[in-house]
């Protein structure tokens, strides 16, 4: 049996402890209007977060002082290319799959190294 909750305000779960969501159903959709537009699932024993609408991204926002920057953002439109508005850092970056051998540079005179496997 299904139930709703339904109010012309905010509605606002405040607990002094943790707030528990428990879906059996393993998923949590979020709707506008009643059109999905996101969801957050368990599949298999993995977390996935996936945005419903066709082509539509996935953004990591923050605050840059107080400016509201996207630091991520995830186009789903172009196979799910990941676009940072800074800087990466990784320990070690692998690129499979090429189709091109092309390394180009933003034109900043920084150095490029190359070192082969």
């Amino acid at each position: 049996m299904s139930k709703t909750i339904r109010t012309s305000n905010d509605l606002t779960l405040d607990a002094t402890g943790d707030i528990i969501l428990d879906a059996d159903g393993a998923d949590l959709k979020l709707q506008d209007g009643g059109t999905e537009f996101g969801r957050i699932s368990r599949i298999t024993s993995d977390l996935v977060i996936k945005s419903m609408g066709t082509n539509n991204d996935i953004l990591l926002k923050g605050l840059d002082g107080s400016d509201t920057i996207t630091a991520l953002q995830l186009d789903m439109s172009d196979n799910g290319k990941a676009i940072f508005s800074g800087n990466v850092t990784a320990t070690d970056i692998t690129a499979n799959s090429l189709t091109t051998n092309v390394i180009s540079s933003n034109g900043s005179n920084a150095d490029i190294s190359i070192q082969p496997s």
